[in-house]
């Protein structure tokens, strides 16, 4: 008991980084507002139930394994928000965005998503770079992909083979100030 004690008062003394403040699982109208550093498993938004809310805010750094916004068919409503300057979310492999309809991901306003693969299930799902967001995608990305809309003023960084630019004149060609990195 005496060892305890002071392991204890330890950990209360450090803070809440020594306990899990967030859940990677948000189900039954959650809204969960990260607002510091986090690396944790597969992050569920909304895997059976709607209406759920990942919010990135200042001084959010994420790091997951995977991530999952609306999983199942009942899942619908469901959104990560990834809008604040120098916010970031790594998703070391797979970001997929599926289940009912309207789940979604924005991505704004010095937001940074970095993905090894999006995976959007249907058009009826949106993953959306707005103005001043990044998403960086390590792999081959299809940017005509349904679901997925690339707004002026936003940057892509992508490390493999890029598909689904607008053709005009047998050339790919941006437009609307969308800027475009190749890895």
């Amino acid at each position: 008991m005496k060892r305890f004690l002071p392991l204890c008062a330890a950990l209360l003394a450090s803070g809440s980084a020594a306990f899990a403040q967030y859940t990677n699982l948000l189900e039954n109208a959650t809204t969960q507002v990260v607002n510091s550093a986090w690396t944790t498993n597969t992050i569920t938004v909304g895997g059976t139930t709607s209406g759920n809310l990942l919010y990135l805010d200042t001084g959010a750094v994420v790091t997951s394994s995977n991530a999952v916004v609306g999983g199942s068919a009942s899942a619908s409503n469901n959104t990560a928000y990834i809008a604040e300057d120098g916010v970031s979310w790594t998703i070391q492999t797979t970001l997929s965005l599926g289940g009912g309809a309207n789940n979604a991901v924005l991505v704004a306003d010095g937001g940074t998503v970095s993905v090894g693969d999006l995976v959007i299930a249907s058009s009826n799902q949106l993953f959306r770079l707005a103005s001043g967001g990044t998403l960086k995608v390590a792999n081959d990305f299809d940017a005509g992909m349904d679901g997925f809309r690339w707004d002026a003023d936003s940057t892509l960084s992508v490390g493999g083979a890029l598909d689904g630019m607008a053709v005009s004149n047998g050339a790919a060609f941006l437009n609307e100030g969308r800027d475009l990195v190749i890895d």
